[in-house]
């Protein structure tokens, strides 16, 4: 789905969003927070996870994967979060059972209507920061190992130079 990134509310504003939702006494505000949050996580993966596959694989073949998983957000967590960022998720981990738990709380507000307590919104909000925290320190790790290959490729170069004059 291509829509122009100035149309777009980034990761940060949607989950400062869900604070300010979660600050409300409001139940529906509640519902609204958990919604927020789990976007903010979504937008996060779709915003990092495409864009790092594409300098290890085809273009073509990650726009398939990327309509291929359009409604399966599991897999672009499990299968192309690794493929991207090069670390599995542990399934055993906090990280990944607090994600099957604040996914299980959001399934029941979008499926069934499902009323949500404070605690409940407080605990996805703040699962949505462990993993943006889990997820950005990936991104930076890959990042820096990008541009450690790329200056050890330009030095290799350069002494290949030197050494073929």
């Amino acid at each position: 789905m291509n829509v122009p990134v100035a149309e777009l509310h980034t990761p940060e504003e949607l989950l400062a969003g869900a604070e300010d939702l979660l600050a409300s006494d409001n139940p529906v505000t509640r519902r609204a927070a958990v919604l927020e949050a789990i976007t903010a996580l979504e937008s996060y993966v779709q915003a990092t996870v495409f864009p790092a596959m594409s300098s290890k694989v085809d273009a073509v073949l990650v726009e398939w994967i990327e309509r291929k998983t359009r409604v399966d957000f599991e897999s672009r967590l499990t299968v192309l979060l690794p493929v991207a960022t090069g670390r599995a998720i542990d399934k055993q981990s906090l990280l990944w059972q607090g994600y099957q738990k604040a996914k299980e709380i959001r399934n029941k507000v979008v499926h069934i209507g499902a009323k949500v307590s404070r605690s409940q919104a407080r605990f996805v909000v703040d699962t949505v920061h462990d993993w943006l925290a889990y997820l950005g320190s990936t991104a930076e790790l890959e990042v820096a190992l990008i541009g450690l290959k790329r200056h050890i490729d330009c030095s290799f170069a350069y002494f290949d130079s030197r050494l073929a004059q």
